[in-house]
């Protein structure tokens, strides 16, 4: 935890820096547990009705799974 010193109403110094950043580095960290199904079927399999277009690269379950994180923190397409 990065000491803080109060100085005067509303005003603060830091006085290490290290750890001032590195809390600030941290402070959007988030850990999601997969099950191991989830894993083993993110990524597509084979794909064999699909005639034009690019190859698909994630799962039903994968692009289901994003989008409800999205929903969940409020996050752009990008940052999910």
């Amino acid at each position: 935890m990065p000491k803080i010193k109060k100085l005067r109403q509303g005003k603060y110094r830091v006085t290490n820096w290290s750890d001032y950043n590195n809390s600030l580095k941290q402070r959007g960290d988030l850990t999601i547990w997969f099950s191991e199904d989830a894993i083993n079927n993110w990524f597509e399999k084979e794909v064999v009705d699909k005639n034009r277009g690019r190859q698909r690269k994630y799962s039903d379950l994968a692009i289901k799974t994003i989008y409800i994180l999205r929903q969940v923190f409020h996050l752009g397409l990008s940052a999910t």
